[in-house]
């Protein structure tokens, strides 16, 4: 139902969105009428398709109603039918928002929901790409950090006395949050000390997976973020940072 309510923006990208699924054409039929469904939903019989793909969820038991579904995912396949881009979940209950497929697969630009922060010597944005979700759905939540020339952060491990660049969302009981995915880092040695550094990229991204849980609280609340680091250039380093961000969130199981 949610790619319905984003059918005009894929289709301003460029994309057509297609569903595929093990039920009935009966079955995608009575679903498409009830929510609305403009795209086509493909009936795969016994799950061929899904099997050829090597995608079969083969952890549901046989006598199971459930027995032929794959695992969750989504595939970005150009116009020579080659598979550009995928992403695929473990549980058949977690899907992203297409929002965040959007954005995470299609490098749509936020232009909502994110916050700048900015100091002397660089400019930031942090952004969650939903303020509503459903449960069990994915949301991303991306950290966007550029340089200026002859300043840089340092990831971690680092040495005693140094601080890296560090992003902490607070703990919450109704989403858990994946570890974020890391630039690579240039390893830099300083032998007259025997201190290593692991030296981040003038221009950072770090993006996260936001999940929600299946049977979350209800209602509104916050996603809080923390981002600390402490720039050095080549002759010393600025004092220590930190930026606080709130985010709002309503999760709500309304269709």
């Amino acid at each position: 139902m949610e790619f319905q309510k984003k059918s005009d923006e894929f289709q301003d990208n460029g994309i057509s969105v297609i569903g595929i699924s093990y039920d009935s054409v009966h079955v995608l039929k009575a679903f498409a009428d009830k929510h609305g469904i403009s795209y086509p939903l493909l009936s795969d019989v016994n799950s061929e398709v899904i099997k050829k793909f090597g995608i079969l969820d083969k952890r549901m038991p046989q006598v199971k109603k459930v027995y032929g579904v794959p695992y969750p995912g989504i595939y970005i396949i150009d116009k020579n039918l080659k598979v550009v881009k995928k992403h695929f979940e473990k549980l058949y209950v977690e899907r992203p928002t297409a929002e965040n497929v959007l954005v995470t697969l299609l490098d749509k630009k936020l232009t909502s929901n994110y916050r700048s922060f900015q100091t002397s010597y660089l400019d930031g944005t942090i952004a969650v790409t939903d303020t509503v979700a459903y449960p069990s759905q994915l949301l991303s939540i991306i950290v966007e950090m550029d340089l200026k020339d002859g300043f840089h952060l340092y990831g971690k491990p680092v040495p005693d006395g140094y601080i890296p660049l560090t992003v902490k969302v607070e703990d919450k009981p109704n989403f858990t949050v994946d570890a974020f995915k890391w630039p690579e880092a240039r390893k830099f040695v300083i032998e007259s000390i025997d201190e290593t550094f692991h030296v981040l990229p003038q221009k950072i991204r770090l993006q996260s997976f936001i999940r929600i849980k299946r049977k979350p609280a209800l209602g509104r609340h916050l996603i809080k973020v923390n981002i600390s680091f402490q720039a050095c250039d080549e002759k010393t380093c600025m004092l220590p940072e930190e930026f606080a961000f709130s985010f709002p969130l309503l999760i709500t199981d309304e269709i």
